[in-house]
C-alpha cells in the first residue's frame, strides 16, 4: 500500500482494521484525505504520518490509538489540518499476534495462485486464519501452510494479505506480509 503514492484519498471507515497504522502509509505523498475512524486500530501514531505534507483532512476517532502522549511535532502537524478528527479514542494496547510468520508467499500456476507460508510460532487454544486455511493454534514452530485459490481470473492481479483471528474474532493483519501476483 506505501508504493501508491498517487491516493489523493483513502477511506477506510469502519473495514474493522485492527493493530498499529501501518508506517508506510507516510509514503503516500500526494495524499489529502486520510478516513480510518471506527476501526480497531491501536497503538502509538505513527511519526511517518508527518511525511503527508499535502494531507488536509484526518479522520482518527473510533479507534484505540494512543494521543496521551503525542510527539509534539506531530500534534503540531495534526493543529495545522484543515480539519481533524481523532477523540474520543478507547484506549488499548495492540493485542499480541496469534502467530509470528516466517515467510508468505504467493506463485500463480495453471489452476490458480498456491499460497504458502510458515508460522513461527501459533499460540495456544486460539485459531489462526492465514488467507483462507484455518489451523489450530498448538504452540508448535516451524509450521509450513499451503493453500490453493482457484478462484481466479487469468492475466488478473490479485492481493493476499495474511490476518489471524482469535475467538472473539479479533484480528491482527500482516500488513509487512502482503503479495500480489498476476495470473497467467
Amino acid at each position: 500500500m506505501g508504493n501508491l503514492s498517487n491516493f489523493r484519498v483513502l477511506y477506510l471507515h469502519r473495514n474493522q482494521l485492527s493493530g498499529p497504522i501501518p508506517l508506510e502509509l507516510g509514503n503516500l505523498s500526494n495524499l489529502q484525505e486520510l478516513y480510518l475512524l471506527s476501526n480497531q486500530l491501536c497503538g502509538n501514531i505513527p511519526l511517518s504520518l508527518l511525511n503527508l505534507s499535502n494531507l488536509k483532512f484526518l479522520y482518527l476517532r473510533s479507534n484505540g490509538l494512543n494521543i496521551t502522549n503525542l510527539d509534539p511535532a506531530l500534534k503540531a502537524f495534526f493543529d495545522s489540518l484543515e480539519q481533524i478528527s481523532w477523540e474520543p479514542q478507547n484506549p488499548s494496547i495492540c493485542p499480541a499476534s496469534l502467530a509470528t510468520l516466517a515467510f508468505f508467499e504467493a506463485q500463480p500456476n495453471l489452476t490458480g495462485v498456491l499460497l504458502q507460508w510458515q508460522t513461527l510460532v501459533e499460540t495456544d487454544h486460539d485459531i489462526v486464519l492465514i488467507g483462507f486455511e484455518t489451523s489450530k493454534g498448538n504452540g508448535f514452530s516451524d509450521t509450513t501452510y499451503f493453500y490453493q485459490d482457484n478462484t481466479i481470473n487469468p492475466a488478473t492481479t490479485y492481493c493476499y494479505l495474511p490476518e489471524d483471528r482469535d475467538f472473539k474474532a479479533y484480528s491482527t493483519f500482516y500488513w509487512d506480509s502482503i503479495v500480489s501476483v498476476t495470473t497467467p
